[in-house]
């Protein structure tokens, strides 16, 4: 999951700082794309099992943090959503939006496996 800085920033307002110091263990901030983003570190075999243990208490510190800026609204209702499903569905949901788009089309503009209406 990416984090927009200037969400990634929100959240570092409202969260403890034993809260910010986990996410910030896990998050490093990537300024190649056209707006920064904040991405998980790899994790590799010597972080794979503190990741395993880590993975759901930042799920619902990430949960909490956009529950608190939605209140102050420093986030859109449609931002707050990204926190609160989870990655398959967001896959599925990013490729259902999609289809049409072409991005999962082949050269004859069909999508592989999926039956326009």
């Amino acid at each position: 999951m990416h984090i927009p800085q200037r969400i990634f920033q929100s959240f570092m307002g409202v969260l403890s700082d034993n809260e910010n110091a986990l996410i910030n263990q896990w998050y490093q901030l990537d300024e190649n794309p056209f707006e920064p983003v904040y991405v998980l570190r790899p994790v590799d075999s010597a972080t794979k099992e503190v990741w395993s243990a880590t993975e759901k208490q930042l799920q619902n510190i990430l949960r909490r943090a956009s529950d608190r800026c939605l209140e102050v609204k420093t986030i859109s209702e449609s931002e707050h959503k990204e926190f609160h499903i989870s990655g398959e569905l967001s896959v599925l949901l990013y490729m259902l939006l999609n289809v049409n788009s072409g991005m999962f089309s082949d050269d004859s503009g069909n999508s592989p496996g999926i039956e326009k209406q």
